[in-house]
């Protein structure tokens, strides 16, 4: 077997397994920059905004929910429990979890632009365990040999040849269809910009931040040994535990100071941009990486969503695809009866408004059960909740289908009375707690009265799911109830009377 090699496991302790040595170890140097930086995939890391994005991707991918499905007769979907590339997915290792095996191997492609593990398998092709490589292509890489894809491992010095089915390959853009480029190599003079900078800010402040000046004197030091004299006592002076404090000039000397201040030398423009061009590479809203300059209320939840759509629905689409392909059996594959797949309705929720306005039309579409509704916020079912509810006046399916011809399909939907009854005490509850709060202002409580009822003509037309037409009508029929002589007497039977009215508006 190819994976005997693998017999022996890794070990954390071990400072020689490749699976537990820093970037560091695989790639020595680095390609110079313009601005005269050395870039590497390791320094590169030393950016915070390099390490923000790819933490902020790597994080984002391995924290979402993924499963093996498999798919019903019935067109439907459950988690495959028992099936061995769901137990792979959920502990690829002895020694990872999947959070953190998959934000490894997404840290590497995001660095380097390949993520490689290598899938151990037992006698029975079943996998049973993903070990993470090296991304450094000098310590793997893919070749093609007679038609055919294979990697070059290097595991503890000794190189080894495995097949393409027994490799998880994780790669970013490429042109070869195999191997992607590191976003790192790629854009070495961005990156080298902003290490360039950092490293002229940590200069500047260990200076404590004190420009450079000249000291002019209006005549000459009368010998070498007076002008070393001077020059020892003003560095003394003005350096170490005396820094910042108050010069004294004598015979006429006078500081000038000669460097830019770093604004002047566009300094913290030159950060700013650096900050955006490196969100740029990696596709990440800057806000994401601590930059809220251009970030406001109204868009940054927005911009929250693109993030998921056009950054991370790539990556996870090719995580997907990639594992599919290989930890399945020809025969699955053939059969389609098995699909891996993340889960990414969470990130995709928006404020609760817009989520319950969703659930809302969802619901009296049709397409969501409240059930349904309630475990998408995470909430508990609730009996009576499972079944579709269908547009016409808001009854459920079966309701409609026991109704025979010389049924009343008013009194019999028990959905429609409960609504009714529910709008009609809301109406007299209402009016009952104004009334009595106000009973000594006759004159406010008529004012009131207008506002209601134009209010309460909308809410008819929402919760009785009925025209604008008919809600006019039942909103003037109320208006009528609040002026008539008999209105605390009509209050008092209100449910029977406003029920009343409402079934035989809702019958036209």
């Amino acid at each position: 077997m190819i994976f005997d090699l693998f017999s022996k496991r890794a070990s954390l302790e071990n400072p020689n397994d490749p699976i537990s040595k820093t970037l560091a170890e695989y790639m020595d140097g680095g390609l110079s920059s313009t601005s005269g930086a050395n870039v590497n995939n390791t320094s590169a890391l030393s950016l915070s905004s390099v390490w923000a994005c790819i933490r902020v991707i790597s994080e984002g991918v391995s924290s979402l929910p993924i499963n093996v499905y498999r798919r019903l007769p019935d067109g439907g979907r459950e988690i495959a429990h028992s099936h061995p590339a769901q137990r792979i997915i959920k502990s690829p290792n002895e020694f990872m979890t999947s959070f953190t095996f998959r934000e490894t191997l997404q840290s590497h492609t995001s660095n380097w632009g390949n993520g490689y593990a290598v899938i151990v398998r037992d006698n029975a092709q079943r996998p049973i365990e993903l070990l993470p490589l090296s991304p450094c292509p000098t310590k793997t890489r893919a070749i093609r040999e007679n038609g055919k894809l294979y990697y070059i491992a290097d595991v503890d010095g000794t190189k080894h040849k495995i097949n393409a089915i027994d490799m998880i390959h994780v790669g970013g853009l490429g042109f070869d269809g195999v191997t992607g480029y590191s976003p790192i190599s790629m854009h070495r003079n961005a990156i080298g910009l902003g290490i360039s900078a950092d490293e002229f800010a940590a200069r500047f402040f260990a200076n404590d931040a004190t420009p450079k000046g000249v000291i002019e004197h209006p005549a000459h030091f009368k010998d070498q040994e007076a002008f070393d004299k001077f020059k020892s006592n003003w560095q003394s002076s003005q350096t170490g535990e005396n820094r910042h404090k108050t010069a004294i000039l004598q015979d006429g000397m006078k500081y000038s100071q000669i460097s830019l201040a770093p604004d002047d030398a566009q300094f913290i423009e030159t950060k700013k941009y650096s900050v955006t061009d490196i969100a740029r590479i990696f596709r990440v809203p800057p806000h994401m990486i601590g930059d809220l300059e251009r970030s406001t209320f109204s868009n940054i939840e927005q911009q929250a969503l693109e993030f998921v759509k056009y950054t991370l629905l790539p990556w996870l689409i090719r995580w997907e695809q990639e594992l599919n392909r290989k930890l399945f059996t020809e025969k699955e594959k053939n059969s389609g009866e098995y699909f891996i797949k993340h889960s990414i309705d969470g990130l995709l929720r928006g404020d609760i408004n817009s989520r319950f306005d969703a659930y809302g039309k969802g619901i009296t579409n049709g397409i969501l059960t409240r059930n349904e509704a309630r475990e998408l916020e995470d909430l508990n079912k609730i009996d009576g909740l499972d079944e579709i509810l269908v547009p016409l006046n808001m009854g459920t399916q079966s309701d409609q289908d026991e109704l025979t011809e010389d049924s009343d399909p008013i009194e019999e939907n028990s959905f429609i009375n409960s609504t009714i009854k529910r709008v009609v005490l809301r109406e007299q509850a209402q009016i009952r707690a104004y009334i009595e709060k106000n009973s000594d202002n006759p004159e406010k409580i008529n004012t009131w009265f207008d506002s209601f009822v134009s209010k309460q003509r909308h809410y008819l037309s929402d919760n009785l799911n009925i025209d604008e037409e008919k809600s006019g009508i039942l909103s003037d029929n109320l208006k009528n109830l609040l002026i008539s002589d008999k209105m605390i007497e009509n209050l008092n039977d209100w449910e029977n009377i406003r029920s009343i009215e409402i079934k035989e508006l809702m019958r036209l």
